[in-house]
């Protein structure tokens, strides 16, 4: 049995085209034409792109995020929280990641720090659409091995503790933003917000104040409601959230917005073809120091090389530092795991790698 812990920016581009350059002479103009040293597009690259409009009232502000975050096609979005624990607390980090490209895939990472003599670890969950499997895996090092690798989840400690219904969807993510919405009291609009906890992170507008926060509860709980909980919300000048920080009973609660409607740069990276025995596999970083422009280089350069090029009945291949191989047919036909086939830096033990999730 896995032991528990309680679980407590998008650099969106501007619309609009390049801004055109008007020529106010006809010689001008000609000239140009014939050098082809502007053109109307604004081909020199300079020319800044139109602002954005200006910002709303602070409600019409946060109704925006609840919109975004409800439609957004993508997100990677951290939470990092001080959770009580007997006489002490620790400090725990959570990751959200959605991509619905070309359909909803649903990841929440839980990452607990090393407490006593125990070390660090990682749990992982993974569903693809509203009622697809549960998949599962951890880093936790009494656990057997083949909980390292996804598989599928059942109804114990490899559950999500507030269930998969609420864990992997849009909930987490939008709740404390919705009871921002319907609460908020805001009692300070700073237009000169400085930098964030981890450096510049694009706010143009910083608003503190309190509100009323509903913590999530298991299905059949009744959730609880915090009063008058101060907090600050961090905005860029795209209205998307960049920070949101506030204090519960708990200890103070940090969520960070890395990417809203923009593909995350790790973590899920996409499908590939190609792969023997299932076709079409899911890339999927197990560390978020990962790039998937690195995963996907990588996975895609093992695939393409010829089987004589690989070794053994694991087919294994060096790609650049990393080392590739393939279940064995009997593994994939008898399902021991949901990866296929993976890449990794540290083979044979395979703790920093890209796993190749079946799609079927």
């Amino acid at each position: 049995m896995i032991p528990r812990h309680p679980t407590t920016r998008s650099e969106r581009a501007p619309g609009g085209f390049p801004r055109r350059w008007a020529v106010a002479a006809s010689a001008a103009a000609l000239t140009a034409s014939l050098t082809g040293c502007l053109d109307e597009d604004g081909a020199d690259g300079d020319a800044a792109p139109p602002a954005p409009p200006p910002l709303g009232t602070p409600e019409e502000v946060v109704a925006g995020m609840v919109d975004l975050i409800d439609s957004a096609e993508s997100y990677l979005v951290d939470l990092d929280a001080e959770v009580a624990a007997g006489e002490g607390g620790y400090a725990q980090h959570e990751t959200f990641v959605l991509s619905t490209d070309p359909e909803p895939v649903f990841q929440w990472f839980e990452r607990f720090p090393a407490i006593g003599d125990g070390d660090a670890y990682e749990q992982a969950w993974l569903r693809v659409g509203g009622d697809g499997p549960i998949l599962f895996r951890t880093t936790y090092a009494s656990a057997p091995r083949e909980d390292r690798f996804y598989s599928r989840a059942g109804a114990d400690a490899t559950a999500p503790p507030l269930g998969p219904e609420h864990t992997l969807s849009r909930d987490p993510v939008g709740a404390p933003v919705k009871d921002l919405a319907a609460t908020m009291s805001v009692a300070e609009e700073d237009k000169e917000p400085g930098e964030g906890p981890d450096g510049d992170d694009g706010a143009v507008v910083r608003y503190s104040g309190t509100f009323d926060l509903t913590s999530p509860a298991a299905a059949g709980e009744k959730a609880e409601v915090q009063e008058g909980v101060p907090f600050e919300l961090r905005v860029d000048e795209h209205a998307h959230p960049t920070g949101l920080t506030y204090e519960t009973v708990t200890g103070p609660h940090t969520w960070t917005y890395h990417s809203i409607d923009a593909p995350p740069a790790t973590r899920y990276c996409g499908t590939v073809e190609g792969v023997p025995h299932t076709g079409t596999a899911r890339v999927v970083p197990t560390h978020g120091d990962i790039a998937c422009d690195e995963a996907v280089d990588v996975v895609e350069r093992y695939l393409e090389m010829p089987d004589g090029q690989k070794d053994g009945t694991g087919y294994l291949a060096e790609v650049d530092g990393w080392t590739c191989g393939i279940r064995t047919r009997a593994e994939i036909d008898g399902r021991t795991a949901e990866d296929v086939a993976r890449c990794s830096t540290d083979w044979p033990e395979t703790t920093r790698r890209v796993d190749l999730l079946r799609v079927d």
